[in-house]
């Protein structure tokens, strides 16, 4: 069963595809990049530019690998740190106003990817506690620790992979750890454009 792990966000959404049951296998990975604010532009005008192009790029990957099974990253808790600065006023609340937006823009894209016919059969929500957990043995590991403990899983370098593309990793192996399932040794890592 093919699956697809996304690391939601309105700036980098990270974007994994794995086969998990099947042969030796490549692994799919890439991050949507939504454009920045153009001078004088609308907020209403800049969301939904940003909207058009994550939803391209989640199509088009929804399009040519077919996953069967889609994991995503939710938060279910306030958060103490945001964008790598303690959290102070504000902060808090456009953290959770842009996870909020990017969760609808994928109900969006799941919608028009129903109607199409290339939505996957089920969607898991995996929050960031579990998938660190499930990851590192420490629900409030840090992301660097988080990366060290997927190179020793998968037994590979993620030097250059992004950090969404490793948040996307981090959920996957969650998922397939809680299903009892080590594909690990059967995968190689690579970037795909």
């Amino acid at each position: 069963m093919k699956l697809l792990a996304l690391d939601l966000s309105i700036t980098a959404t990270g974007a994994l595809i794995m086969d998990p049951g099947g042969d030796v296998t490549d692994v799919f990975r890439t991050v949507i990049k939504t454009p920045s604010r153009r001078h004088e532009e609308t907020d209403a005008d800049w969301n939904t530019r940003r909207f058009g192009v994550f939803a391209k790029g989640l199509m088009a990957i929804l399009s040519e690998h077919r996953p069967e099974l889609l994991l995503t990253e939710v938060t279910t808790h306030a958060f103490a740190m945001a964008g790598g600065r303690r959290s102070t006023k504000g902060i808090e609340y456009r953290a959770g106003y842009g996870l909020g937006r990017s969760r609808g823009w994928l109900d969006g894209v799941m919608l028009l990817a129903s109607q199409l016919c290339i939505a996957p059969r089920e969607i898991v929500e995996i929050s960031s506690a579990r998938a660190k957990l499930r990851t590192t043995g420490n629900a409030g590991a840090t992301k660097t620790s988080v990366r060290g403990w997927l190179e020793d899983t998968w037994r590979t370098s993620l030097k250059d992979w992004e950090e969404a593309e490793v948040d996307a990793l981090a959920v996957a192996t969650a998922y397939l750890r809680e299903q009892g399932q080590e594909p690990w040794v059967s995968h190689r890592l690579q970037r795909n454009a």
